[in-house]
């Protein structure tokens, strides 16, 4: 592991600086062309957070953190990203993460992608799935420092499959693949593939609206049974001079992360943007989410089990906007709304840096 996390590393600067040069040397584009992006995010979670389970004291990143846990500071992301251009329309897609708390290398893209022409593209590999707007953005450009829960527990990631995707000029975007069913690609063992799709429509200039769709099973580990996913959501964005808003619902049928069984779950999300100034903008947001419509837990602290909402009041402070490049502080405000009452309170504060 070392010595690959070495390779990787050597690579990760001796890469961009070669394709750079070549394409200094060159006027036009020669190929395989290779060229390097990436990023890295430093953060700290406050105590008041809580943590997950016992004796743990790691802040929580999603969810009610019921035990006590410290102030704590580290990298939530370092990810570099390399891509190989083949020719104009062929290109090899890679997304590393540097885990560096369990100290391993995880790849979280690898794909080819051809393109039919400047609307229409094929994408084979491991990628992030085409299903609604807060999972499927980069942690690059979200709104607050962690994403809502419904997007946590209902988004299933990365995984395995093939996708076509259009984008059309003045009338949006839309995506359908099939994948190997299992989120965050945990392998493939149940006896299906999935069917995931996305449309985003530009209705005006200011306002977009979108639906999704997601049809399969999931196969818990350790297990012979196949628990059905069904999910369908709508998502809308609208912007106008200093304001932004960005809003988000999905329900669920069958299985999901949180409580990871056949149930009834529902979650939203509603952020509201204004930019105070050219650098900084102020972030206000609401987000519920119920795991398990159909049961409560009276007797015990279950929360991921239990409906559950979030507020943030958050500052975004931008160095740079294009490569991203910014400063993010958020106060959070959770409580479990079933079972036992837990209330957690608590900043996060990120340092991000994109190339």
């Amino acid at each position: 592991m070392r010595v690959v996390s070495l390779i990787l590393l050597i690579l990760w600067f001796v890469l961009p600086a070669w394709s750079q040069e070549d394409a200094e040397a060159e006027e036009t584009t020669h190929y395989p062309n290779i060229t390097h992006q990436g990023q890295v995010q430093l953060q700290l979670n406050t105590g008041g957070l809580g943590s997950s389970r016992a004796g743990s004291f790691s802040p929580i990143n999603n969810g009610i953190g019921s035990f006590p846990a410290d102030d704590k500071i580290f990298f939530r992301r370092v990810r570099p990203v390399w891509v190989v251009e083949f020719s104009p329309n062929l290109e090899l897609d890679t997304e590393f993460e540097f885990d560096f708390e369990e100290r391993r290398i995880e790849i979280l893209d690898l794909l080819l992608k051809y393109d039919f022409s400047d609307e229409t593209s094929l994408s084979v590999g491991r990628y992030k799935v085409p299903f609604g707007w807060e999972g499927l953005r980069s942690s690059q450009t979200i709104n607050t420092v962690e994403r809502s829960d419904a997007t946590v527990y209902f988004y299933p990631e990365r995984d395995v499959g093939i996708m076509l995707s259009h984008q059309q000029p003045g009338l949006g975007e839309f995506a359908l693949g099939t994948f190997l069913g299992q989120p965050r690609s945990n392998g493939d063992s149940n006896g299906g593939l999935e069917l995931i799709g996305r449309a985003s429509f530009q209705v005006t200039d200011q306002l977009n609206l979108g639906v999704s769709g997601h049809l399969g099973s999931f196969r818990p580990t350790g297990t012979t049974l196949d628990i059905p996913v069904r999910r369908v959501g709508g998502e809308l964005q609208w912007e106008s001079g200093p304001f932004r808003v960005e809003s988000e619902a999905i329900f669920s049928s069958g299985y999901n992360t949180a409580n990871q069984g056949d149930t009834r779950a529902f979650g939203y999300y509603f952020s509201g943007i204004y930019r105070i100034a050219e650098p900084l903008e102020l972030v206000l947001s609401y987000d519920r989410f119920d795991p398990d419509l159909d049961n409560r837990s009276y007797l015990s602290v279950s929360n991921r089990t239990d409906d559950r909402d979030r507020k943030v009041i958050g500052l975004n402070y931008y160095l740079s906007r294009e490569p991203i490049h910014r400063v993010m502080l958020n106060y959070e405000m959770r409580q479990s709304l079933e079972g036992a009452p837990v209330d957690t309170q608590g900043f996060r504060l990120r340092y991000q840096v994109a190339w």
